[in-house]
This record gives C-alpha cells, sequence and structure tokens, in this order.
C-alpha cells in the first residue's frame, strides 16, 4: 500500500510551525504508525520552499504560483537535449519523443 508522502501546513510564525510539525509527526508516527522522513521534512517560509516543482511569490500584494527555477531549467535542457539538430531525426520522432519523455511533457 502507497501513501501520499507530500504536505504542506502554512502557519503565521516559525515558532507556529515547529509547534505543528511537531504535532504532526507525532500523530502520523504515533497513531497512524508511519514512518516520518526527517531529513526530507521542513518548515520555512512558503515563499521560499519548493513544493512538488513549484514555489509561491508575492507582487503588489498578491501572492501567485510558479514552475521552481531548477523544475524550468531540467525541464528547457532535456527539451534542447532532445531537440537538438546533431540527432538528426524526423520531425515526427522528435515530436513523439517531446510528448513522452517525462521531465518534458
Amino acid at each position: 500500500m502507497r501513501y501520499a508522502d507530500d504536505c504542506i501546513i502554512y502557519v503565521k510564525s516559525k515558532r507556529a510551525a515547529e509547534r505543528v510539525m511537531t504535532s504532526c509527526t507525532k500523530y502520523l508516527e504515533d497513531r497512524l504508525k508511519l514512518k516520518i522522513n526527517r531529513e526530507k521534512s521542513k518548515t520555512g517560509s512558503p515563499l521560499k520552499l519548493k513544493f512538488l516543482g513549484f514555489s509561491l511569490y508575492k507582487a503588489k500584494g498578491k501572492i501567485g504560483i510558479r514552475p521552481y527555477q531548477k523544475s524550468v531549467k531540467r525541464f528547457k535542457d532535456r527539451v534542447r537535449q532532445i531537440t537538438s539538430r546533431k540527432r538528426g531525426r524526423s520531425t515526427q520522432k522528435i515530436l513523439k519523443e517531446l510528448k513522452h519523455s517525462p521531465q518534458a511533457g
């Protein structure tokens, strides 16, 4: 059986974040008998953390979502690799590879 292992909880302060993290970890481990990867678990500003390849930003008093910079770079690198003129492939094969590439499509 698989479980969802990614979750974000937003709170106002660093102190509240630490308290909620402790509480959630205790509940997940004690009650649900799930193992928490403490190396991957973290608290911090939602504007500085990435989640599932995305990050939040603030502009003109509004919050938005955008792809994380490293995710965009990986995507572009993969598209450049697939569409490189050095590979000598037909347009149809290139399009098929782009469509089926996990990072590029």
